[in-house]
């Protein structure tokens, strides 16, 4: 015998249901102006940028490319979108951690995609654990 029918359950067999279509989210990607051209890369193919006093040198997957542009403004720019400055002159997308490695006493390397190895002291490391949400 069937369980008696609630007010419930004739609300959802009469509601008209919707066709939820999955819309894959869109790649975020930034312009970086580098002399006369303007690059505009996914962001999720930055590993890394490094500062070279008015210059920043941006490491993509497969290419690499310098902009007149300070390493504080790109931090700026970047932070929303998953890019954390582990150093005065490195900035890294969170997205291309591998591994942190201890390497001496409260010194740190943070392996990015592709084996680039980052020296990092332990607060640092710390607050990148944080944001990766290791426990």
């Amino acid at each position: 015998m069937a369980a008696p029918r609630t007010a419930l359950d004739n609300v959802a067999e009469f509601t008209p249901h919707r066709r939820e279509t999955a819309i894959p989210p869109a790649r975020a990607r930034c312009a970086f102006r580098s002399g006369e051209s303007t690059f505009y890369p996914h962001l999720s193919e930055v590993i890394w940028i490094q500062a070279r006093r008015n210059y920043s040198h941006i490491y993509l997957s497969g290419a690499d490319f310098t902009v007149r542009e300070l390493l504080s403004s790109l931090q700026q720019r970047l932070q929303q979108h998953g890019f954390f400055r582990i150093q005065r002159s490195t900035i890294i997308n969170l997205e291309h951690v591998v591994e942190i490695r201890r390497e001496s006493r409260g010194r740190y390397a943070v392996i990015l995609t592709g084996g680039i190895s980052i020296v990092v002291p332990y607060a640092v490391k710390e607050r990148l654990e944080s944001l990766l949400g290791a426990e």
